[in-house]
């Protein structure tokens, strides 16, 4: 291998992972990896394409798929807890989730309980993840993000035409900064937890995808979609109460 070869190799080892098993005969200065014959770098970044690609395509409607579950588990235990009894919840891939109770005595407890633990929950399982040092921690930090600016978005927005959990707050008393504020806040925190990951999607100076991950997100995705589907179209009965 050439000087030139081996520096320009070395250089994008240390930024592309992938190209790490892309190196020649000879043993590369930026890793001790070999293989039958020095490839072409563009091949490997395509392939870097290819899994970044996956992993956000995959990852934003997951993220989706989790707030409103998260969210209407919210509403399910704020019901139990005061006593309501939940009739029926909505929740399919391609609708807007919802959650029906009646003999609710404590409507703004289990209206809160939606965007509160919505947010919570998906933090928690974030805050586990950054314990236990798990590969994928940056996918749980991006989706706890996204369920943040979510909810607090829907109340906030919400709040000017009394949408969904917006209107039963208001009309239940709650005075209207207090829905501005929780937006404000939880808004502005998932914008935060979104700083400084961008590397992790590839995106900026040496940015890299881990292949592992990009699949993993997809595969979940498709499960827990179709799992949804499933559910809604009643192949799988599941009673609420």
């Amino acid at each position: 291998m050439i000087l030139g070869a081996s520096r320009r190799c070395t250089a994008i080892c240390r930024q592309r992972r992938l190209v790490v098993d892309l190196c020649g005969a000879e043993r590369c200065t930026g890793c001790m990896n070999k293989a039958s014959s020095h490839q072409s770098v563009p091949g490997a970044l395509w392939v870097q394409r290819i899994d970044q690609c996956v992993l956000i395509a995959s990852l934003l409607p997951l993220c989706w798929l989790v707030m409103l579950a998260a969210h209407e588990t919210g509403h399910v235990l704020g019901a139990r807890m005061t006593g309501a009894r939940v009739v029926h919840v909505e929740l399919h891939p391609l609708r807007i989730s919802r959650t029906d109770v009646v003999e609710n005595r404590r409507p703004l407890l289990v209206a809160w309980a939606g965007p509160v633990l919505g947010c919570t929950l998906p933090l928690a399982v974030w805050g586990l993840s950054r314990a236990r040092r798990w590969r994928g921690e940056f996918v749980l930090r991006f989706l706890s993000g996204f369920c943040l600016v979510g909810n607090g978005a829907y109340l906030g927005v919400g709040s000017w035409d009394r949408v969904g959990d917006a209107g039963v707050l208001l009309d239940g008393g709650c005075p209207v900064w207090s829905l501005w504020g929780f937006g404000a806040v939880t808004v502005v925190a998932g914008l935060w937890m979104w700083h400084g990951i961008g590397n992790r999607f590839g995106w900026g100076s040496g940015g890299t995808v881990d292949r592992r991950v990009a699949w993993a997100t997809l595969l979940l995705l498709l499960t827990m979609s179709f799992v949804e589907w499933i559910c809604w179209s009643g192949l799988v009965s599941w009673a609420v109460d």
